[in-house]
């Protein structure tokens, strides 16, 4: 918040502020729009304004950084003129890790997951184990980086299913970065007979 001032140059007409704006640091940027409340539209000679509320939204994943750069009151005497605010925020780092399947395991197909950064930090090292469940599984990449807000596919590859009984099978997944752990069970379907589907005249109400 701040008030806005006119310095007895004359009347300021056809007030405005940029929007949006161009925040920098960290070699990166963010453009927030802006959501100003109880801004004037013009200030006679010698004026002081009410109390002037600018919000803005960061996106979720934007790069946790201190970002620099100005507000731009835009007005006109005789001419028009631009006046700058300097303005600076912080953006806290907030470390999301998720892990979710795209396609399930079954005696046929492989699996696969997702595994995301949906936090604002970058995320070196991300492991992929298997921590428990009734069979062991191959990963197509069980070690990788995650840039702040990108993802990786990543294929799940059942060994020895076995038989799959009625009750079926799972396996737990875990990703794992540092303090940042997730979880996700994969299971595949199993078949009411025990050699798997035989016919189709079996019906069960």
């Amino acid at each position: 918040t701040f008030a806005l001032h006119e310095e007895n140059y004359g009347n300021l007409t056809d007030m405005s502020f940029t929007s949006p704006i161009i925040l920098s640091g960290c070699s990166k940027t963010i453009s927030p729009v802006l959501t100003i409340t109880n801004a004037p539209t013009f200030l006679t000679q010698g004026a002081t304004s009410g109390t002037v509320t600018v919000k803005f939204t960061v996106p979720q994943n934007q790069y946790a950084c201190t970002y620099t750069g100005n507000i731009v009151l835009n007005g006109k005497y005789a001419s028009p003129v631009h006046y700058e605010l300097p303005l600076t925020i912080t953006v806290n780092q907030a470390p999301i890790l998720n892990i979710v399947k795209k396609t399930d395991i079954t005696p046929t197909q492989n699996g696969s997951i997702e595994v995301r950064n949906d936090g604002n930090v970058d995320l070196v090292g991300v492991a992929l184990t298997r921590s428990s469940g009734d069979f062991e599984v191959e990963f197509s990449k069980s070690l990788f980086d995650l840039a702040a807000g990108t993802k990786e596919t990543v294929t799940v590859s059942p060994i020895d299913l076995g038989v799959i009984s009625f009750g079926g099978k799972s396996v737990t997944i875990t990703a794992e970065t540092g303090s940042l752990t997730k979880t996700l069970v994969m299971g595949v379907p199993g078949s009411f007979c025990k050699s798997g589907e035989v016919g189709g005249m079996l019906e069960i109400n």
